[in-house]
């Protein structure tokens, strides 16, 4: 064996003279600020408050935290889900109804040739 690989070699500590390990701190679990722990608050008055929600949306979309900003756009998505595609879809809905019930109305009022 050369010196070079003797040097490369690391031979095992017994544990009785190894030095005791260094202090892990345990990361604590984050601060729940006024903004998250109020998160069902927000989907209420985007749910019953269009206007408010969208506002709400808004400014917590604009924060730095990215929880917080995931809170702002799903306020933002219900705000918009149920003001503005739901009624789209209850009014195609409609229109579907009134359109076949309308055909029916034609189709009884042409009197059949034979």
């Amino acid at each position: 064996m050369n010196p070079a690989t003797a040097r490369r070699r690391v031979k095992a500590v017994p544990e009785s003279l190894a030095p005791a390990p260094e202090a892990v701190s345990v990361p604590t679990p984050p601060s729940t600020d006024g903004v998250t722990s109020y998160r069902w608050v927000w989907y209420l008055l985007s749910v019953f408050i269009p206007f408010a929600g969208i506002l709400v949306a808004l400014f917590l979309y604009d924060q730095e935290s990215w929880n917080v900003r995931k809170i702002g756009r799903d306020c933002l998505l219900i705000t918009f889900v149920v003001w503005i595609f739901m009624p789209i879809l209850t009014f195609l809905a409609i229109l579907l109804v009134v359109a076949v019930a309308m055909a029916g109305v034609v189709s009884n009022a042409i009197s059949p040739t034979d």
